[in-house]
């Protein structure tokens, strides 16, 4: 039975006369090319000999007669790929070329240049338009910090630099064959014993830039994915903390309000992520009732809440923006505006007003706190406990 060997090699089928070369080398090793696909080249195992290896371009399938001419002239037909269509030949026979008049074999070439240009073109509208959503993600509203320490917008990010490593490649793959059309069009000759083993650089950084890209995409993807977490705020539970609704109400009737659903309770629960520019991310909700109390002008149970959304940054040039992002991003497209109060205790402060709701972005070092309170107390108090909240996060 004959062993089949495989040999990792990146789909760059144009370039042709490297891929002679290299298949003359493994027929000296004793590897005869079988058949290849997009990342695997498959060779037979039989003993060494000294092989050419010839690489015709046309669109369509080569017709049995062609074939059948080609074989009487001493080339034997291997396989075929996209474009490409492969033979070979013992060295010792000495077998003619299969192409002698260089002008004829270009025009061979112009239907994979007219392809490969087509590709590129529409490569680069794609690209034009993904860029453009990319831009409406991360700057139509504003919040491009936001968005980025969020993480949910890395895939995006990444989708672009491979999109862009495969325009440079794709431009390779136009010069490249555009050159050889033009030298055959001159009357120059193909030189089919090119060194295979000479690999550019740009070629290799584009193969190294695909894998750490890929293995990037991947980390990234499974640590949000396992780092992610939601549930019910237990008082044992110390991992989340938060600016504390009862001490921004003061009012020891206040109790906290239960509303269960799929085995979490909506009013008292945390929501974990996970990204590189801000590891520790959370959010916590916090919802009560207080009995016998009514709303301001209303008549209606009095029922204060109380959220905070905690980041602490990688990076502390991100906290003053990711808190101006903060106030953007939950304006829910309304426009209010909202204020930088002056205030020691914090490096910036931003408030909102609009009652019953008050908002509260704030950062100090590294970490980003944003609060979003709906209940009667004064803006001071809830202030006075979100600087009380920073301030204790070193001891955390």
């Amino acid at each position: 039975m004959t062993k089949i060997v495989r040999k990792l090699h990146f789909n760059d089928s144009w370039n042709i006369l490297r891929d002679e070369s290299w298949y003359t080398h493994m027929a000296q090793q004793g590897l005869f090319l079988k058949n290849k696909g997009k990342f695997f080249t498959y060779f037979e195992q039989r003993p060494s000999q000294n092989m050419k290896y010839r690489i015709e371009v046309s669109k369509k399938a080569l017709e049995d007669a062609q074939i059948d001419f080609y074989e009487t002239s001493g080339w034997d037909y291997v396989t075929s790929y996209h474009y490409f269509h492969v033979f070979c030949s013992p060295a010792e026979l000495n077998a003619p070329e299969i192409h002698t008049d260089p002008t004829q074999q270009a025009v061979t070439l112009k239907q994979l240049n007219n392809r490969l240009m087509t590709s590129l073109l529409m490569l680069i509208t794609v690209i034009v338009f993904n860029l453009a959503m990319t831009w409406a993600i991360f700057f139509l509203d504003g919040t491009a910090v936001y968005q980025l320490v969020q993480g949910t917008s890395a895939s995006q990010l990444l989708m672009q630099v491979v999109l862009f490593l495969l325009m440079i490649q794709m431009a390779q793959a136009v010069l490249s064959i555009r050159r050889l059309k033009i030298n055959l069009q001159s009357g120059i000759a193909l030189v089919h014993d090119r060194p295979w083993q000479k690999k550019s650089w740009l070629q290799s950084s584009l193969i190294i830039g695909y894998f750490l890209i890929a293995l990037l995409s991947c980390c990234i993807s499974f640590l949000q994915i396992y780092l992610s977490e939601r549930g019910t705020l237990t008082e044992q539970d110390t991992r989340f903390p938060a600016v504390s609704l009862a001490a921004v109400e003061g009012n020891p009737a206040l109790t906290l309000e239960e509303s269960w659903h799929r085995g979490i309770n909506y009013g008292s629960m945390y929501d974990k992520s996970w990204s590189p520019l801000a590891p520790t991310q959370y959010s916590v909700r916090q919802s009560g009732i207080v009995p016998n109390k009514l709303w301001t002008g209303e008549n209606s149970e009095y029922s204060p809440s109380i959220d905070t959304e905690f980041y602490e940054v990688s990076f502390e040039f991100l906290a003053r923006p990711l808190a101006r992002d903060l106030m953007k991003w939950y304006d829910f497209g309304d426009g209010r505006l909202y204020s930088k109060v002056a205030d020691s205790r914090f490096d910036v402060l931003y408030t909102r007003e609009d009652y019953p709701m008050l908002e509260i972005a704030a950062h100090k070092g590294k970490m980003v706190v944003y609060v979003r309170y709906f209940g009667d107390a004064k803006k001071g108090q809830v202030i006075e406990q979100v600087a009380t909240f920073l301030a204790s996060g070193s001891n955390w």
